[in-house]
């Protein structure tokens, strides 16, 4: 254990030029020598841990807590139930991969948000083998027809650098990465992020919440997200219909709403959808 009054850093040394992959690493030493010049502000030190034999309660106030205190605290021998895998009602396939951008409705031939000033990135989405998409906030890639419904996701890419895909506010079951070795800490855990490699894949179960509305699944890489690999995803509340909720344009004197387009290939209504085939 180190001594009270030293600190430790997480240091980042790979620095990016683009966006695709990282460079080669720096030393440590050349990381700090970054971070000191400032040459590159994502270099060097990123987190501070500050070593201390005591520090004063948050939780009590005027009570000091030591490291020479006793540690009263248990980890129970069963911290959640097991949640098992189900036929799933339908699957779907998200393939992660480059080329095809396109942010256009192609109902309005508008993006949203606008087109104006928007750079062209690599970065999209298909959904169920069908055409590369990258961000419209206005488009739904995907609808999930009902509350509590079970599905299974396939998120796959097929080259590039590691892609961390994330799924907003639900939770999958991880059943396998296709033919990849997973560790067995992975095998049915609960998590909503995955790391995919180069050409990897991950299959994991999702039942989804009873709340309907817009939410997204996109890739943590920062640069990817924010420019074009995100996608859209509603849960409707209708039986027969692809019912979804209108798109908010915030605008200075007010907000407005917009009719969100529904790509066919996400939609279980539509009479063209065919999931992807598995194989």
């Amino acid at each position: 254990m180190s001594p009270s009054g030293d600190k430790l850093y997480v240091v980042n040394h790979l620095p990016h030029s683009t966006g695709r992959r990282p460079d080669d690493p720096l030393s440590i030493a050349e990381a700090l020598s970054a971070d000191e010049q400032d040459d590159d502000p994502a270099l060097g030190r990123l987190l501070e841990f500050r070593i201390s034999g005591s520090v004063e309660s948050i939780d009590v106030p005027g009570q000091t807590l030591h490291a020479t205190d006793p540690d009263l605290s248990q980890v129970p021998g069963q911290l959640t139930e097991q949640i098992p895998v189900e036929e799933p009602v339908r699957e779907r396939w998200f393939n992660w991969t480059r080329g095809g951008d396109d942010p256009r409705d192609s109902v309005t031939g508008e993006c949203f948000p606008s087109c104006e000033g928007r750079e062209s990135f690599p970065w999209t989405v298909k959904v169920n083998g069908e055409s590369a998409h990258s961000l419209n906030a206005n488009r739904v890639s995907t609808i999930v027809p009902r509350p509590g419904e079970v599905e299974h996701w396939v998120l796959e890419t097929s080259g590039g650098w590691d892609h961390p895909l994330h799924l907003h506010t639900e939770e999958g079951v991880t059943i396998d990465r296709g033919g990849d070795f997973m560790h067995p800490a992975e095998r049915l855990a609960r998590k909503d992020v995955w790391r995919l490699p180069e050409g990897g894949q991950v299959r994991f179960q999702v039942k989804f919440g009873e709340f309907n509305g817009a939410y997204v699944q996109h890739c943590h890489n920062t640069v990817h997200e924010d420019n074009s690999m995100l996608m859209r995803w509603d849960i409707s509340l209708s039986e027969t219909q692809a019912s979804v909720v209108p798109t908010p344009d915030p605008q200075p004197e007010g907000v407005t709403y917009r009719t969100p387009e529904i790509l066919p290939e996400g939609n279980p209504f539509d009479p063209d959808y065919e999931p992807f085939p598995n194989g």
